[in-house]
């Protein structure tokens, strides 16, 4: 009887250390997938931030794309203008300074509109 029991008692402690084993393999697969889980919606949000961060960036790049093109046409207006504004100077003598005057401010104006 004592070898029976002592069998069961084995079998009992043995079946308490698979369940034991069983049960902690358990709780780490669930824990591993629950790490899992908040990596992945960690990456998400990560995704999602840098999502828009591009978006903003690509905004602001044609924001400043546009801006350079209009400094550029402005640029060229106004070295067209200084170089009237040269061509006239080279013209002037003393007979004709008021008259040239005129003609550059008459320029100026009409570069503005």
């Amino acid at each position: 009887m004592s070898s029976l029991l002592d069998t069961i008692g084995g079998f009992i402690g043995a079946s308490g250390l698979m369940y034991g084993i069983l049960t902690m393999a358990s709780k780490s697969r669930r824990e591993k997938a629950e790490a899992d889980r908040v990596e992945i919606e960690n990456i998400k949000v990560l995704i999602e931030t840098w999502r828009q961060e591009k978006e903003a960036s690509d905004q602001l790049n044609m924001s400043m794309r546009e801006e350079l093109a209009a400094l550029r046409k402005d640029i060229q207006k106004l070295r067209n203008t200084q170089r009237k504004i040269l061509e006239k100077l080279d013209q002037i003598t003393h007979q004709n300074m008021e008259h040239i005057i005129q003609q550059i401010k008459q320029d100026i104006q009409n570069e503005d509109n």
